[in-house]
């Protein structure tokens, strides 16, 4: 027998016997193809004529591997925005009303009113920078602000800030 022969043989009997091995078909993923490797029946061994024993090579097949189909990202609705609003905030008392911190959405107007007894004028001092000076308010008078950026805000009133400082969220 040939060395091609014998290796081929050597080849078929190892697959054959790993096949047998693992009772079943045997599946390679390589290079986007499934290799399938159905080991044959053993029974239909026959005689060759120089008298070797000829096992039947189990038969290959090679199928393409399926690839998956992306499923899409759903896009978020974009939230409904509101129109703007005025949110009004009362001075009175040395403090802010509603007390604590407001949020408000981002093109929304603020309007700060003086509520004080006639004699006694506020000055309304913005933290951040919003305006340089503090704004007088004298009785009944207001100042309005139209808030066009996010983040947080911090407001106070003159000669009282730690009391009545008021953050302003801005979403």
């Amino acid at each position: 027998m040939t060395r091609k022969k014998t290796f081929m043989m050597t080849v078929a009997i190892a697959i054959l016997s790993i096949s047998i091995l693992l009772s079943g078909c045997i599946s390679y993923d390589i290079m986007g193809y499934t290799i399938t490797i159905t080991p044959s029946d053993t029974s239909n061994s026959s005689l060759s004529d120089d008298g070797e024993i000829s096992t039947p090579v189990p038969t290959l097949t090679s199928t393409p591997t399926a690839t998956p189909t992306p499923t899409p990202t759903p896009t978020p609705e974009p939230t409904p925005r509101r129109d703007p609003i005025t949110n009004y905030i009362k001075v009175e008392g040395h403090k802010f009303t509603p007390l604590g911190d407001v949020e408000i959405v981002m093109g929304d107007t603020v309007q700060w009113r003086n509520f004080e007894d006639k004699k006694n004028p506020r000055e309304l001092i913005s933290e951040d920078g919003l305006w340089d000076v503090p704004i007088h308010l004298n009785y009944m008078k207001y100042h309005e602000y139209t808030f066009n950026e996010t983040g947080t805000f911090t407001f106070s009133l003159m000669y009282n800030e730690v009391r009545s400082r008021q953050e302003i969220s801005v979403i």
